[in-house]
């Protein structure tokens, strides 16, 4: 009863369940994958146009597009890094971009879609940092962090290392499918957001069918707000090697 199915003119579904459940969860319980609600055309491209919002032959012209925006929008903004999601097939469908600015910093994403790129979120579902990783090590622990910053420097100790788009509030905009059945450690940040975080991915891990085995793996020494960027990088200037972290 607390469950709203919709269909979009495209064919893909929209899941909103009122009790609270994540997709994930939902798709996980009648045994399907989030790919399931969004139907392809024989040739595999996604059905429906998407409206609204200036089209990009390439994901370099959307990037230029974007940064030249926000740069004259914002004075002093620079340029930060730019983290790029690919699909199974190591595709590349989306990025992150992040500036530097005098208040702090801004993002903006970028992705594929029928018609070209766009500055917007993709069609469907995100999928998960570093895919193409955590497929080819199936035997090996997956570390999640919250945000790519911090999945990186994970990465750079030679673990494999994944996170969700667009941080702590928003882990149900990905598809975490490829996580089903695997063990699973999720590095929080040390605040409450980083807390919440670690608990709704907890929640979606666990509906995967079969369920992830998690562990969450709260970093000593380590000041309110950091994560596990801060973590690796103050033991580095320390002088310890990737295998004492």
């Amino acid at each position: 009863p607390s469950l709203s199915i919709t269909a979009s003119d495209g064919g893909n579904l929209c899941l909103n369940c009122f009790a609270g459940c994540q997709p994930q969860e939902i798709v996980a319980q009648i045994g399907l994958t989030m790919a399931d609600l969004f139907p392809s055309k024989p040739n595999g491209k996604p059905k429906g146009k998407p409206s609204g919002g200036k089209v990009y032959q390439t994901a370099e012209e959307a990037m230029k597009a974007v940064s030249y925006a926000i740069c004259k929008n914002i004075k002093g903004a620079r340029i930060n890094n730019l983290w790029r999601y690919r699909d199974a097939e190591g595709r590349h469908v989306a990025s992150v971009i992040r500036w530097d600015t005098p208040d702090g910093k801004e993002f903006r994403p970028i992705s594929c879609h029928p018609d070209g790129w766009r500055i917007k979120d993709p069609p469907g579902f995100w999928p998960m940092y570093r895919l193409q990783e955590i497929l080819r090590n199936h035997d090996c622990a997956v570390f999640i962090s919250e945000g790519e910053k911090a999945s990186d420097a994970v990465a750079s100790c030679g673990l494999t290392s994944t996170t969700s788009a667009h941080g702590a509030k928003s882990p149900g905009k990905s598809d975490w499918t490829a996580l089903a059945g695997r063990n699973v450690v999720i590095v929080p940040d040390a605040d409450v957001p980083g807390e919440e975080y670690a608990n709704a991915v907890t929640r979606i891990l666990l509906a995967l069918n079969p369920p992830a085995r998690v562990k969450i793996l709260r970093l000593p020494g380590i000041d309110k707000g950091e994560d596990a960027y801060e973590f690796i990088e103050s033991r580095r200037t320390d002088g310890k090697d990737d295998e004492a972290i």
